[in-house]
């Protein structure tokens, strides 16, 4: 890359050698010359920027400009949508040659909501600081489309051009994302203008002017084409065409002093690298001269290449022996000089040609509404797609036609949510359409590379935090810097230590990363008891000072960082917002606030975003996916596109209809035109089964009962797919799967057993069995939880001895034998004899407990989960994991709730307590779940097994057989997501994912006394229909009652049951 690549640059004033410097106008053509550069990096000082509140109005004396070109010279300059800004201009400033012809568009301080009035041949922009505040709205509804429409702007500000310099800028809080984005927008407008006009610091400048005018990347054209001594002539006219720049071979093998075409006469030869004297437009013109082995360089500005462009260039190349064109867009010049110079070379001398890029056939061919996404060609444009209406194939086909319209693949970024999607996506775009340039990416893995490789990056280097690199783990460092916070600002730490403390500042460091959500506010950690705002914050200061003396970063910071870095660091900034000319997003819905704001900078300047999603399918909110990203799309974005996909070509129109009809209910949705394509062949009373049971093991039974009839009806296995709400309901089931010899996929594999909660129970479940055979391990891990206050050194020394280590009490601080090394444990655990005594007590509780409960797990009264449930209560376990749950609604807490729950289930399925806890032991002691399967399966391939994962984790999948397993009140919606009609509307977007994941059958099972409120929602014909249709059977069936023998009523009423519940 070009060491001034992403160098901050301004829009200076360069004088042109031998002329003086001059703020009025000769007589005549204007003899002096200001051309604006984009020039900066190591051979030029960087440039003091200047951020200002608002654009200051500069006060002028001249109002109408000399005569700068006349009219034919006008419609040769606007040809390629080229125009002019001014700055300092007084607010009566004009320029008459121009303001006057027909077509032009006169915009002076455009409200918030103006749009370019028609089809206009070009467009008058006049502006003072009463702009500022719709800088966002003026960019993109007036400066953007015409740049993108080739309508030339001229642009008159009062202000000064300093006024869009844009320095650091310091990462927001959520609800100061607007104000931040203001400076960047700024320096939008600046890049914008950098583009395509050519800039003069005041009206003075302009009319003291001379020619060639050079846009600013045309400058940086020019002296890289003559540092790298490549002869050129600017602005030659072919014909009725003018090329930016035509550079010759003649004398690139022989001696020259880098000017072009030294001593041929033309027009404005630039000798001393800068235009000379003389118009390229005037003078000797070059129509008809040969130019064979000449290459064209156009620094258009733009990506995209019009139609009408490439037919003149052909007509050129065949007329006037061009040998070829080449195209640079403006942020292909800012982003790297050096590479495009280097092309340059390579196609002039055909060394070191790259590969030309295959155009891609217009596939997959698309029709209806999805053509319709392709419109516009380019600009900010999001796309409503509901589940199977076919959003991969629209955007593998925005991506084909982004390269057809001339963008280079390398320079389109494609953003997916995760490597699953980013498989999928690669196979599509890389495979099927022959376009491995592109680049696929996860926002994470381009925040680990900005933060690794940006220019200047003080995180070159960092590793990802892992057990290898961060032993015992973040939640283990955030332990440490709490406990030293306390005794840093407290005398000694709380007891017992608040674990939960813990959890809540880890939580909210990680919330704050991904959602901007600062301590406070809409923080819910706030809630949490003895959480401690200014805690938090040193708590998160302290660990990200030691995580950067360790050189290590977490997952959510990858993102954060990198984000951050932009911000502060405008040469970073501009790397890589130059670095991508056209930006296309998949999930714009799951997208956290920190994410969005990386996507925002990453498309900026030319705002060329591709945005798919479905606020219907919203359902990571848990995560911090904002739901703004599609609500407020248009206000973040003025004038974008919205296009909205209805037709599912997925499932069936049974599945199609009903899914619809639950999803209908949500009040705060965009509506969207939902309808099946595929034709209903009979009356699909097979496609969907509700299958209401009275109690979980029946339901089971109905799970592994409907897979075998469809393994019977031709399906495979791997076409099938039973889905929970939370991963604690999936072990019964993957129990009864694994007992009826059926190959699956379990879900998580070992997860449960290597828990927090999983482990804790096993080694009580250890120690109670096992007694003196116990691994002494066990011992040690039940004794930390909950806390008893034991020192490390004596967890250690119970992990050695194993229930020998209560057989030396005298060791214990307190005890009665007490001796030098007694009082420094002692000194080493508590600060006083009463909590030294208290630490005693603890443990005699233990072992009274264990002892209780060793007679109960003897006992033959009593089931598992009564066994599971006196232990949970008589060693305090249930009430420390519940402390968890209610200060913390993730993470630890969480998982160990649903953990207890898995394991009460796999209690309930046994048939005595050491059926249960020798279950229990021999799986914590096995290998995962999925070698057991491989084993168990042997013949059974990955592809051929059923999948049992959570609806969250299937988003995106589908398969044609699908189970949604137990579907009930407090499971789904979940019992922690009915407080608002938000939660609960987003259980319901739950529930349509997992609805929408079938193409050809759905069974739901369910039981009779909870039945999940959204399954009456499943219209027409839905389980809340049922009800009416049996109350109707039956009272027909009253009728005939005397009027039959009891066997044809038996017979009756069982073929009316068969047909109503199947």
């Amino acid at each position: 890359m070009d060491s001034r690549a992403g160098s901050s640059f301004r829009l200076i004033r360069v004088r042109i050698a031998g002329r003086p410097r001059t703020g009025r106008p000769r007589t005549g053509r204007p003899r002096s010359g200001l051309r604006c550069c984009a020039i900066g990096g190591a051979s030029h000082p960087m440039v003091e920027t200047h951020t200002a509140d608002a654009m200051q109005p500069v006060e002028q004396s001249s109002a109408i400009c000399p005569a700068i070109f006349p009219p034919d010279e006008v419609s040769r300059w606007e040809r390629k949508g080229r125009g002019l800004a001014v700055f300092r201009c007084p607010d009566t400033f004009s320029l008459p040659e121009v303001e006057s012809l027909p077509g032009t568009a006169m915009l002076v301080d455009p409200d918030e909501e103006q749009e370019i009035p028609g089809d206009p041949d070009r467009i008058v922009l006049k502006l003072t600081s009463r702009c500022t505040p719709h800088l966002n709205s003026l960019v993109n509804r007036i400066v953007l489309p015409a740049y993108r429409r080739y309508i030339p702007l001229y642009l008159f500000a009062s202000w000064n051009e300093e006024d869009l310099d844009t320095g650091a800028v310091q990462i927001p809080d959520k609800e100061e994302i607007e104000a931040a984005m203001l400076p960047l927008l700024r320096e939008q407008l600046r890049s914008l203008l950098v583009f395509t006009c050519v800039v003069f610091p005041d009206s003075e400048a302009l009319s003291a002017s001379r020619k060639p005018w050079l846009t600013p990347v045309e400058v940086m054209m020019h002296e890289g084409l003559t540092r790298a001594g490549l002869p050129h002539r600017l602005h030659v006219r072919l014909g009725p065409a003018c090329v930016d720049a035509l550079v010759s071979d003649a004398l690139v093998d022989g001696p020259h002093d880098g000017s072009p075409y030294d001593g041929s006469p033309h027009d404005g030869s630039p000798h001393d690298g800068s235009p000379h004297d003389g118009d390229p437009h005037d003078g000797s013109p070059h129509d008809g001269d040969p130019h064979d082995s000449a290459v064209a360089v156009e620094i258009d500005g733009r990506a995209f290449v019009r139609d009408d462009q490439i037919h003149l260039e052909r007509m050129l190349t065949e007329k006037h022996g061009i040998r070829k064109f080449v195209r640079f867009s403006g942020s292909d010049v800012v982003h790297d000089l050096d590479a495009c110079v280097e092309k340059v070379r390579s196609t002039l001398t055909g060394r070191g040609n790259e590969p030309p890029i295959r155009m891609p056939d217009p596939n997959p061919s698309l029709a209806g509404e999805q053509a319709g996404c392709l419109k516009p060609r380019s600009g900010v444009v999001l796309t409503l797609a509901p589940a199977g209406s076919g959003k991969t194939r629209v955007l593998t086909r925005r991506v084909v036609e982004a390269v057809r319209g001339g963008i280079d693949p390398g320079r389109i970024l494609c953003v997916v949510f995760n490597k699953a999607a980013s498989e999928v996506m690669s196979e599509r775009i890389h495979g099927d359409a022959g376009l491995p340039g592109v680049h696929i990416r996860t926002l994470h893995s381009l925040g680990y590379e900005i933060c690794r490789h940006a220019p200047d990056s003080p995180y070159a280097g960092y590793g990802v935090v892992t057990d290898q690199t961060l032993p015992g783990g973040l939640t283990d460092l955030f332990r440490k810097v709490l406990k030293d916070d306390f005794e840093r600002h407290a005398s000694a730490a709380p007891y017992p230590f608040p674990e939960h403390l813990v959890i809540a500042y880890e939580e909210a460091a990680s919330r704050f990363r991904r959602t901007l959500i600062p301590f406070g506010g809409d923080d819910p950690s706030v809630e949490i008891e003895g959480f401690d705002g200014d805690q938090a914050r040193r708590i998160r200061e302290e660990v990200d000072r030691r995580m950067n003396a360790k050189a290590l970063m977490t997952f959510d910071e990858q993102l954060f960082r990198a984000v951050e870095f932009l911000l502060k660091h405008p040469v970073a900034r501009r790397v890589y917002q130059h670095r991508f000319d056209s930006v296309l997003v998949d999930e714009v819905q799951d997208l956290t606030p920190v994410q969005f704001l990386m996507l925002r900078l990453l498309s900026l300047p030319l705002n060329n975003l591709f945005a798919v999603g479905d606020d219907d399918q919203m359902i990571n909110t848990f995560t911090g996916a904002d739901p703004e990203n599609i609500r407020s799309f248009q206000r973040w974005y003025p004038g974008a596109a919205i296009h909205t996909l209805g037709a599912n070509y997925r499932c069936r129109p049974d599945i199609v209809t009903r899914s619809a009809s639950v999803i209908s209910n949500n009040v705060n949705r965009f509506d969207k035109p939902i309808r099946p394509v595929q034709v209903q062949a009979g009356p699909g009373r097979d496609t969907i089964r509700v299958i209401a049971c009275p109690s979980l093991e029946a339901e089971t039974d109905a799970v592994v009962r409907t897979i075998r009839r469809w393994r019977k009806g031709g399906y495979g296995y791997g076409d099938m797919a039973v889905l929970v709400r939370v991963q604690s309901i999936a072990a019964p089931l993957q129990s009864a799967l694994n007992e009826a010899d059926l190959p699956f996929d379990p879900m998580d594999a070992g997860a449960l057993f290597q828990s927090h909660a999983g482990r804790t129970l096993g080694a009580y479940f250890d120690v109670i069995a096992r007694d003196e055979r116990a691994n002494p391990l066990s011992y040690a891990l039940s004794l930390s939880f909950p806390s008893r206050r034991l020192s490390n050194e004596q967890l250690r020394e119970a992990a050695l001895l194993g229930h020998r280590f209560f057989e030396r009490t005298d060791r214990l601080p307190g005890g009665r034998t007490v001796g030098p090394r007694d009082e420094v444990v002692a000194n080493e655990v508590v600060a006083n004899e009463v909590v030294a005594n208290e630490v005693i007590a603890n443990v005699e509780t233990y072992q009274n407990n264990i002892e209780v409960l060793r007679g109960v797990y003897a006992s033959p009264d009593g089931s598992p989960v009564e066994f599971l449930n006196e232990l949970l209560e008589r060693t305090g376990l249930g009430a420390y994991y519940m402390r968890q749950e209610k200060n913390s609604r993730q993470r630890m807490a969480a998982s160990a709730a649903k953990s207890i729950d898995s394991i009460r289930e796999i209690a309930a399925r046994c048939h005595c307590k050491k059926a249960f806890v020798d279950t229990y032991l021999e799986a914590m002691a096995s290998e995962a779940a999925a070698d057991q399967m491989d084993h168990l399966h042997p013949g059974a391939s990955r592809d051929d097994r059923i999948t049992v994962t959570t609806i969250h984790r299937s988003k995106g999948d589908e398969y044609k057989g699908v189970i949604l397993f137990h579907v009930v009140e407090d499971i789904l919606p979940h019992r922690r997501m009915t407080g608002s009609e938000a939660d609960v509307e987003e259980e319901r977007r739950v529930f349509y994912v997992a609805l929408t994941r079938a193409e050809e059958r759905l069974c739901i099972t369910t039981q009779r006394k909870h039945p999940s409120r959204f399954l009456a929602e499943m219209k027409p014909g839905g389980v809340g229909n049922r009800p009416m249709r049996l109350r109707g059977r039956l009272t027909h069936l009253r009728g005939r009652l005397t009027r039959v023998r009891p066997s044809s009523i038996a017979r009756y009423v069982l073929g009316c049951c068969r047909q109503i519940l199947p």
